[in-house]
């Protein structure tokens, strides 16, 4: 066990290790876990933001840690759950998709949280007060993200007492591999500010390539009525973010009212993410088509109604049925220039009459479905110079 991981063994109630890559942080934590459940009955719970199989969890990783210790004799690996000879049981749970389930979990002794820079403040005021036996203990590691990120904040730029906080890298892993070695020494020597992140265990700021460094502020506004939202979304892959954000325009400024993210959400949650921003069924989301398959399956669920695609160096929109509707709505008006008499001049003379009046009917609707719409607020969806001419 590497010197800086010994406190594991120490009576605290938090155990803290977090940093950059190569640090050994989650290899420690396994095997400490696992000499710590032969040496007393523990229930150990093994947790992270989201998990949705235990293929998302640590257990592989305790498995195989299992193996190379030599103690495989003294498990019983199933599929979703390992139990030692003595007793003690490891669990495997999602803190997103199961608080409610992990908060009427009793007698857990150990919890470990990995990844823990994506846990959100709901889920820790949640696990946190769940995890209450006498002498129980909560483990937590992660590689160091934003600097405002939750798990940061509450655990390391304000520790709780009873903890040990422990920054790790690679120098405290004396076995760290020579290929990551190279690939350290890469980055330190073509990208100093990302090394810094990523081997040092700085956390992320805004960076000074930053598009919209210095041009931005975070204060409380209040959204005005009838303004045009703006939707976008991001499809998040490994560990970037998905996300979705609603915006408007207003005074030349862009004002940033909603946002919704997830690590790691799968295809079938993504509808419910989306969800929780208002009015996110009523307006066009725009999201980049690199990923067809996630679009066209999003699509099925009425949300997204238009997806940007790649055609060289421009970004060309897919009509949607809201389109065609204004496109027929245009059409119509441009009848008012014709008078009836040369209305029945174009349409066949027997059916003059009929059709003009037909005409005139789709006016009176073409009027009031205008009106709907502007009050439901669809027509900001098109462009100005079309606003004008259908005016």
């Amino acid at each position: 066990m590497p010197v800086s991981f010994k406190p594991l063994f120490d009576g605290t109630r938090y155990k803290v290790y977090f940093g950059g890559r190569g640090a050994g942080k989650s290899w420690a934590i396994a095997q400490a876990l696992i000499i710590q459940s032969l040496s007393d009955k523990l229930l150990i719970l093994c947790t992270r933001e989201y998990q949705t199989s235990i293929t998302d969890s640590v257990y592989r990783l305790l498995t195989d840690q299992i193996y190379e210790m030599g103690l495989s004799s003294f498990f019983d690996c199933t599929l979703t759950r390992i139990k030692s000879v003595n007793g003690s049981e490891f669990i495997f749970k999602g803190l997103h998709h199961n608080i409610a389930e992990i908060k009427s979990t009793e007698g857990v002794d150990r919890v470990w949280v990995e990844e823990a820079q994506s846990v959100s403040t709901n889920s820790w005021e949640i696990l946190i007060p769940t995890i209450r036996k006498e002498k129980s203990e909560i483990w937590i590691s992660f590689n160091t993200g934003e600097v405002d990120d939750p798990t940061y904040t509450r655990f390391v730029l304000n520790p709780p007492p009873d903890a040990v906080v422990k920054k790790v890298g690679w120098q405290d892993n004396p076995y760290f591999p020579d290929v990551l070695e190279k690939e350290r020494l890469y980055m330190q020597r073509v990208d100093p500010e990302a090394y810094e992140h990523v081997w040092e265990g700085e956390p992320r700021r805004i960076s000074d390539a930053c598009v919209l460094k210095g041009k931005y502020r975070i204060e409380t506004f209040e959204t005005p009525e009838n303004v045009q939202f703006y939707f976008g979304s991001d499809f998040g892959f490994s560990q970037d973010p998905l996300t979705l954000e609603r915006c408007f325009i207003q005074d030349n400024k862009l004002y940033i009212d909603y946002e919704a993210w997830g690590i790691g959400v799968e295809l079938d949650d993504i509808p419910a993410l989306y969800d929780t921003i208002p009015d996110v069924r009523n307006w066009t989301i725009r999201a980049d088509d690199s990923r067809p398959e996630t679009i066209n399956y999003i699509k099925k669920k009425d949300l997204i109604s238009r997806a940007l695609l790649k055609h060289g160096e421009e970004m060309i929109p897919r009509q949607t049925k809201k389109d065609r509707l204004w496109k027929e709505l245009l059409g119509l008006e441009s009848l008012k220039s014709l008078s009836s008499t040369s209305v029945a001049n174009i349409l066949p003379r027997k059916q003059s009459f009929g059709d003009t009046r037909q005409i005139d009917s789709l006016m009176k609707f073409c009027q009031s479905f205008k009106t709907v719409m502007s009050t439901a607020g669809m027509q900001l969806d098109m462009p100005v110079n079309h606003l004008s001419k259908a005016a």
